[in-house]
């Protein structure tokens, strides 16, 4: 049984760790090779950019760890001190560099939350809520922005057949997203029990069978999770909701300062809501990344779609490149740094550390 419970740190092997790094890389490296000319070297040096909202540009994706830190200390009613929310929040964004956006970190977050004493139906609860916060916020936003910005602006790069493709898979991932966020609403909020119900009968499949204690006592436990949330008042919503608008914001402000920095003037109000509408757009795509973090085509994406509003010099593959390396790397080395400390603090003795350091090179 051990091992099985161990299995999710095996997500953190080293070849999973440079894949995603080598590919991404490769791929922004790419695009700036195709747009490098001497001519825009020496232009962007005289221009002498105003480098301070690279400064800014980490300090709003701090802002940004601070709201996710903030908010599963929330919904774990405080269960998790600041240290716990801390790891886990950030072995997550870890997982996350590693994994496909289709398939995500959840089996590890479930894993992290159980080792931080969490029962398993809260842990799936609380990373249900998760997911469901982050929809509610893109299901939301990306209409909002259409209705500001309009059609013609918010689309204006995807035409042609590759930019028809992108658009057509936009809209059918934001109706995924819609459609799967209700159920989610569904099963937290309205009907627990019929969710419970659904658990309980997976796990008395053929193949579950084994462990169909665990997916009752799992089930029983979403349904005590969902009775808790239930009690909270609105001051708590209000701080759930508000940490996890924070969050987003912060991370779509990074790519407004990315581009200001690079701008010879103040770049218009109309063109930074422009840029988070385009966002909008982004990050439902890299919903449905097949690649770990959405390595290439995150860039990709970011350079069909936001070619047209980044300054040249340096031009979209250079601003991609950067947009990258503030939000996507960073959580590989602070992930690297964080996992044997975590494995140190949560299994404590000598020998269960390193059998667990163990899981993750193999």
């Amino acid at each position: 049984m051990d091992s099985q419970t161990g299995s999710p740190l095996r997500q953190f092997r080293i070849t999973k760790i440079l894949f995603p790094i080598l590919f991404s890389i490769g791929v922004a490296g790419y695009m700036v090779y195709k747009e490098f000319s001497p001519e825009k070297v020496k232009s962007l040096i005289e221009s002498g950019g105003a480098w301070y909202f690279l400064i800014f540009s980490f300090m709003a994706m701090v802002i940004r760890d601070f709201a996710y830190i903030w908010r599963m200390k929330l919904l774990s009613g405080d269960e998790l001190n600041w240290r716990s929310a801390f790891d886990v929040t950030l072995l997550w964004e870890f997982s996350n560099t590693l994994a496909p956006s289709l398939t995500g970190g959840t089996p590890l977050m479930i894993y992290l939350l159980i080792k931080e004493k969490i029962n398993a139906g809260k842990s799936t609860a609380i990373i249900f809520l998760t997911i469901f916060l982050d929809q509610f916020f893109f299901v939301l936003l990306a209409p909002l922005m259409f209705l500001i910005i309009g059609e013609e602006a918010m689309f204006r790069p995807l035409t042609g057949v590759v930019g028809a493709g992108v658009l057509s898979t936009m809209i059918i991932t934001y109706l995924v997203l819609t459609l799967y966020g209700g159920l989610l609403a569904f099963g937290l909020f309205i009907n627990p029990g019929a969710v419970s119900r659904f658990i309980s009968w997976v796990f008395r499949t053929r193949l579950l069978r084994k462990w169909a204690k665990v997916g009752e006592k799992t089930g029983n436990d979403l349904v005590n999770a969902s009775i808790e949330f239930k009690q909270y008042d609105k001051k708590y919503w209000l701080k759930v909701i508000g940490s996890t608008i924070l969050a987003w914001s912060s991370r779509f402000l990074v790519l407004n300062l990315l581009i200001q920095m690079f701008s010879s003037g103040m770049v218009p109000f109309d063109t930074h809501l422009l840029v988070w509408g385009r966002q909008s757009v982004l990050f439902i795509l890299m919903f449905v990344a097949f690649t770990p973090g959405g390595a290439g085509l995150a860039e990709f994406s970011f350079i069909e779609i936001m070619d047209d509003l980044c300054p040249t010099p340096p031009g979209s593959g250079m601003i991609a490149l950067l947009w990258r390396m503030i939000g996507f790397y960073p959580y590989m080395l602070l992930g690297i740094w964080l996992l044997p400390r975590w494995i140190k603090r949560v299994f404590g003795g000598k020998q269960d550390t390193e059998a667990a350091q163990q899981r993750c090179s193999n």
